[in-house]
């Protein structure tokens, strides 16, 4: 019974709609990567030799195998599937094609300078990748029936830190400085990389001995309300202060600018997803998630809007249990269940709603419990305008149908009635 009264209080839950993704955990023999960009985990059996795995986040996955020609570090798959590019060497890709399953020989570009080495690399299309290099930006065109790659520009930002790719947008963001919060932002069109005013992004705190302070686990890039945000964690690991998530949106015409600042009101280890324009904050000490919604600030200083306190009160996830993939042994007559461990210190988030643990071998889908909300915000008002963001809220609408004219009709709001009045009866019928 208490368990039943956990679930219908809890407004978050991994892979309900969804089943959960299961791979190869992590072994001697087996390194797992993740391309964050695509939302793809490539499982990576003995270099290559014994298969490349690439799990799609809807459940699907395709095999690779390619020549042992030694340790793999980076691995990423091109949008249409059809060529791998793997870095082996510090300056240096290799690219193999495959048509109809069956390996292409392998070709290989290395970075136009001497000394210069690759920190990431990114599909833009089927025929054009970025290096990201320790100094700056190598853009290529790919030609997969030539097997030719081709330099067309190099963009030099300074000494490099990490970088980001958001392939729905096609944004980049590259971070330079002794302490990594000078961000340059990059934007891919139609074959042209363009470079746009650099910005910076505001730490807890400044390190009387120059360190590399602000890292890529600290910051995302994402679409929230139809808006690019560069999303970044503000806090001082020296102290209990609070935490902050620092919030600046990204345009391609006007520098970019803070706009919100969400007070975490604790400290510890965070991790973010962005689910239906909500932000949920997931704090692996206290094992619950803060739930933020950038249309409702506490108050607003100049153009910041600072939230002072989560949407609800934090809880934990919906607990989730699914079968073991993996065959039974002998003896045992039925998959086992197996219960989720959450905010596990091996979890890792990625965006929008990717959580992995390469431990565990399995990755999940963060997902809004519409039917808890109800159970969580008193303000009836409140609870509406905040399902009308979500996706699939008309439903939970109708079926409250009871609760929903309710509302509507015991405080009339014109302003309220005449946005949520035609949905209700529209999608009714």
């Amino acid at each position: 019974m208490a368990e039943e009264v956990e679930m219908s209080y809890s407004y978050v839950q991994l892979s309900s709609k969804h089943k959960p993704v299961h791979f190869d955990p992590v072994s001697a023999n087996v390194n797992v990567f993740f391309d964050d960009a695509n939302n793809q985990v490539f499982v990576v059996r003995s270099n290559g030799s014994g298969g490349i795995i690439v799990f799609e986040d809807n459940g699907s996955s395709h095999t690779y195998r390619i020549e042992d020609r030694g340790e793999i570090s980076a691995v990423r798959l091109s949008p249409s599937r059809t060529i791998l590019a793997v870095q082996r060497a510090p300056n240096a890709l290799d690219f193999i094609n495959f048509g109809e399953g069956k390996e292409g020989t392998p070709y290989c570009q290395t970075c136009k300078g001497k000394t210069t080495q690759i920190s990431d690399f990114f599909w833009a299309s089927d025929s054009e990748i970025i290096f990201v290099t320790d100094l700056g930006v190598e853009f290529y065109e790919v030609n997969a029936d030539k097997k030719a790659v081709k330099c067309t520009k190099t963009i030099s930002v300074g000494l490099v830190n990490w970088s980001l790719w958001h392939y729905d947008s096609k944004n980049l963001l590259i971070s330079s400085g002794v302490y990594g919060n000078i961000i340059h932002p990059f934007h891919y069109n139609n074959g042209t990389l363009f470079k746009y005013a650099k910005f910076e992004i505001e730490l807890a705190f400044y390190p009387t001995d120059p360190k590399l302070t602000l890292l890529r686990r600290d910051v995302i890039i994402t679409n929230m309300y139809n808006q690019m945000y560069v999303v970044a964690s503000k806090q001082d690991a020296r102290s209990t202060q609070s935490a902050e998530i620092v919030l600046y949106k990204l345009f391609k015409d006007k520098p970019t600018a803070k706009s919100n600042i969400l007070k975490l009101n604790t400290s510890g280890q965070f991790q973010v997803n962005i689910v239906d324009n909500l932000i949920l904050v997931h704090h692996l000490q206290s094992k619950t998630t803060f739930l933020y919604d950038l249309k409702f600030a506490s108050v607003s200083d100049q153009q910041v809007d600072i939230h002072q306190l989560p949407l609800v009160s934090p809880l934990p996830m919906k607990r989730s249990t699914y079968k073991h993939p993996f065959v039974p042994s002998f003896g045992v007559s039925q998959t086992p269940s197996v219960k989720t461990e959450l905010y596990s210190s091996h979890w890792i988030a990625f965006q929008p709603d990717i959580i992995i643990d390469a431990i565990q071998g399995c990755m999940w889908k963060t997902e809004i419990n519409l039917a808890a909300f109800p159970l969580m915000i008193t303000d009836r008002y409140l609870w509406l305008y905040c399902l009308y963001s979500v996706n699939g809220a008309v439903s939970i609408l109708i079926i409250l149908g009871g609760w929903s004219k309710k509302f509507l009709s015991l405080k009339p709001n014109a302003v309220f009635n005449r946005k949520f009045t035609p949905i209700y009866h529209n999608v009714k019928g």
